[in-house]
């Protein structure tokens, strides 16, 4: 195989960076080392082969043996210990007086590698509260991008040696030795940690919209519902890649149910054209995201762009909406606010556009920027 060239290099590290935020310019020795092995033995002839198949994989497998080759992964038991002794000391004490009435802690490792952090957290929480700590939901989210280190985390198997520098009371209470050479973090510690797979760089460190189209296929007697056929639901996400600003899905698996933690309830919306107001209804309640109701309507605004053509926008904000029945509106006119009204689970745009045919309503597709959206496309502002 060839040996990797700068352009070849360059293009790793622009990646990598690009995706995951790991910064890998000065560290072309590393990739060489811990890729240029695989690379071969995996049948490629070239740097410049590996990448695109990497780039085009759908499966996402390529991407996560990337990333556990070229990460490096170094931590320990209470490492930075003065971090962990302000928390005990200053950060602890304050959430103990301030989340008294609710005795609810969200604490997340982000970059959590091996487990090591996450759990030094867990088991200072746990000396804490001492008997108290039944009273306390604490229960932790800890991610990194790598499937490797996670599966360690998972485990919580450590080696003797690595848990020497912890005091013995933690050793005794918080670990069960497995051998001469290894100990396992105890079941209670372990029910403390939640691990996930999270990738800081998800959103691009911007804001963002995430589109998806849904062709129902409904059937009403032996008709299909053309109507529906390119209809698109559009979600806003954070620079995290959520579509709200709150963790607690991920310890409960749960829809948050304040309407507000949602990124896009609230958002102006801006006419996509010019046009007639057609038809426009308002006063549909914003419904919690719990309690989907599927035949209660939505505020929407219909716009008759030209002859025959419509452009219908649903789940709008209650008593947001700006225009009445037979405006002409300009495209980028504000037309309202990004609800929760209607048949919805969660805050979104429901867009769809179609042509009147006589008897027949039949669906058009959208355009978005020069493209059509498929499912879980993202288009950034």
């Amino acid at each position: 195989m060839k040996p990797i060239t700068e352009k070849e290099f360059n293009q790793v590290v622009n990646f990598i960076k690009s995706k995951y935020g790991v910064n890998l310019s000065n560290k072309k020795a590393l990739v060489i080392g811990r890729l240029q092995n695989y690379v071969e033995q995996s049948g490629f002839n070239s740097f410049s082969e590996y990448l695109e198949v990497v780039m085009s994989d759908k499966t996402g497998s390529a991407i996560t043996t990337l990333i556990n080759k070229v990460t490096t992964n170094h931590t320990y038991f209470m490492r930075e210990p003065d971090h962990f002794n302000f928390f005990q000391n200053a950060v602890l004490p304050y959430l103990e007086k301030t989340e008294s009435s609710k005795k609810d802690l969200r604490i997340w490792s982000a970059g959590c590698s091996t487990g090591e952090e996450p759990y030094t957290i867990a088991m200072i929480i746990d000396e804490y509260f001492g008997t108290e700590k039944s009273l306390w939901n604490s229960v932790m989210l800890a991610t990194d991008i790598s499937t490797k280190v996670l599966e360690t985390a998972c485990n919580g198997i450590y080696p003797n040696e690595s848990i020497e520098v912890l005091p013995q009371k933690w050793k005794n209470t918080y670990f069960k030795k497995i051998n001469e050479e290894k100990s396992s973090i105890s079941d209670k510690i372990k029910k403390e940690v939640v691990f996930k797979k999270f990738n800081l760089m998800g959103g691009n460190g911007a804001s963002s919209f995430l589109a998806n189209y849904h062709y129902h296929a409904w059937k009403f007697g032996t008709e299909e519902d053309t109507l529906n056929k390119f209809s698109t639901d559009i979600v806003k996400l954070n620079k995290f890649g959520f579509c709200f600003n709150t963790l607690d899905f991920l310890f409960n698996n749960d829809l948050p149910k304040d309407l507000n933690k949602y990124e896009m309830f609230s958002e102006p919306l801006y006419s996509p054209c010019e046009g007639e107001v057609w038809s426009v209804e308002d006063g549909n309640d914003d419904l919690d995201p719990s309690k989907n109701e599927l035949y209660v309507p939505s505020n929407n605004i219909v716009i008759k762009y030209k002859e025959n053509y419509y452009i219908a926008l649903h789940h709008l904000k209650k008593e947001s909406i700006k225009v009445a029945l037979g405006d002409k509106v300009k495209q980028g006119q504000l037309l309202g606010e990004i609800g929760n009204s209607g048949n919805t689970t969660i805050p979104h745009l429901h867009i769809q556009v179609w042509k009147n045919e006589g008897t027949t309503y039949l669906g058009v597709p959208i355009n978005f920027n020069g493209s059509f959206p498929v499912k879980n496309k993202v288009y950034f502002k």
